[in-house]
């Protein structure tokens, strides 16, 4: 069933998430930048306490009440006053040498807004650091906070086309207006204001030389606005610590961006089934489609060896930097094909998508999660999660419990799966399908709803 009107999406806001690879100084700074934002979650919760018990407003009163135990009570506060009190307090906590008035502002505000219970110290760390993250290249932030680690490998690369070409246009944005304050700087200093040298130090050892040399002006400035028809990068970022599904803790890097004014919605009232899978990486069906996308039909490049330059010596190539090139060569290979199975999915107004347990694959012979971590498998399905509410799209999950065993026709559950390389074949109603197109009927009809065609 086709809609006949399509309703408009506003501009909403969209979170992606790219893998973080911080080195061991870099993950002590985290660890510790982490560790004040808690204590000024903690702070401001103790200055809510107090202030609801009738204590003095500051953030470091204690959290006892008048009867010697914490109120629970909510006190009035507006944003403005909690604002005022960080930023008075800021400095004599110490927060201000390890991160930026930004973060201390926005981990204050989260707390304001979620009195939620504090994080983790492993998995669920968050740290904001709103304007403070850009990527030098595709595979490189550069965090400010950090200090001499700033630059630390990331796979920025790993964003949807037309958002990892706004990345790249608020990236040049940075670039310019860091050129115009260095060229202004220089100019002050030059005219005997001394105190311009201190603003020319701390940019020159924000930004390489090298990115200076950027065109600046208004014509370089409007060579980078956005269109309302194209995704727009916002200056928030945060790094946050998660457990990723290979059983690994890991570090991500969350981008916000402004989606596009006018987003395709959903015209199809009908749920569609995803399968998760070796062979065929993903296997859609619904009531008029059925879709595989094997993984055969993906073809890595060959590597280009570059040819020796006469009087040149070879350029010094980190094992890192080795790592980074690598995962960008197999995303790009993957990248056509994700795109193509994300938008067939998103013209369904309902995406049954399988729930995929990858521990178990721990102890298996075949570790389908390291495989589908080496294909970014997993950002495929981060995309189509992330993408699918700005398109009028409802994501559920379903159990995969006995999905490759269960017939879609009748019902019947087979004793053994189906072996590698065979067909499906119901004993019971003799229906024969591929393995694959049959799990992702199954998880259709689990996620499909009433008034969804049969």
């Amino acid at each position: 069933m086709i809609r006949s009107k399509q309703k408009k999406a506003s501009r909403q806001k969209v979170s992606l998430a790219v893998p973080l690879y911080p080195d061991g100084a870099g993950v002590r700074k985290l660890v510790h930048a982490a560790e004040v934002v808690r204590e000024v979650q903690q702070k401001v919760r103790e200055y809510q306490a107090a202030q609801g018990a009738g204590g003095p407003s500051c953030l470091r009163a204690t959290r006892v009440g008048r009867n010697g135990k914490p109120s629970r009570q909510k006190p009035w506060m507006s944003q403005e006053q909690l604002l005022a009190k960080l930023t008075v307090d800021r400095d004599e906590q110490g927060w201000g040498q390890i991160l930026p008035a930004s973060s201390i502002k926005l981990a204050g505000l989260r707390t304001w807004a979620e009195q939620g219970p504090l994080r983790s110290k492993e998995v669920g760390i968050w740290i904001p650091f709103d304007g403070g993250v850009w990527a030098p290249n595709d595979y490189q932030v550069r965090i400010h906070a950090l200090g001499a680690d700033a630059l630390q490998w990331c796979d920025t690369f790993a964003l949807p086309k037309a958002y990892s070409e706004a990345f790249q246009r608020r990236q040049h944005r940075h670039l310019i207006g860091e050129a115009g304050r260095y060229q202004q700087a220089s100019e002050r200093f030059l005219a005997g204001d001394q105190e311009a040298l201190r603003d020319h130090i701390k940019i020159g050892g924000r930004v390489a030389p090298s990115d200076l040399g950027v065109v600046t002006g208004r014509a370089a400035l409007n060579a980078v606005v956005e269109t309302p028809d194209q995704p727009r990068c916002l200056e928030q970022a945060s790094i946050r610590r998660v457990m990723q599904a290979w059983g690994e803790l890991g570090w991500e890097l969350v981008i916000n961006f402004a989606a596009p004014e006018h987003v395709p919605q959903a015209s199809l009232v009908d749920t569609i089934g995803i399968d998760v899978g070796a062979d065929n990486l993903l296997s859609l069906a619904s009531s008029t489609e059925e879709y595989r996308l094997p993984q055969r039909l993906v073809h890595l490049p060959l590597p280009e060896v570059p040819s020796p330059s006469q009087g040149v010596a070879p350029t010094p190539f980190s094992a890192a930097q080795g790592l980074a090139c690598r995962r960008q060569v197999i995303f790009d290979a993957f990248r056509p094909a994700y795109e193509a199975a994300i938008r067939r999915s998103l013209k369904y107004e309902r995406i049954a998508l399988e729930d995929t347990h990858w521990r178990p694959f721990g102890k298996r012979k075949f570790r389908f999660d390291l495989f589908a971590r080496e294909i970014h498998l997993h950002t495929a399905i981060h995309w189509l999660e992330a993408l699918a509410p700005l398109h009028g799209c409802e994501v559920v999950r379903i159990n995969p419990r006995l999905s490759s065993r269960t017939c879609h026709k009748c019902g019947c559950v087979a004793r053994r799966r189906t072996r590698r390389g065979r067909m499906f074949r119901c004993k019971k109603c003799k229906h024969t399908q591929h393995p694959d197109g049959n799990a992702s009927c199954v998880f259709r009809q689990r996620g499909r709803r009433p008034q969804d065609p049969e």
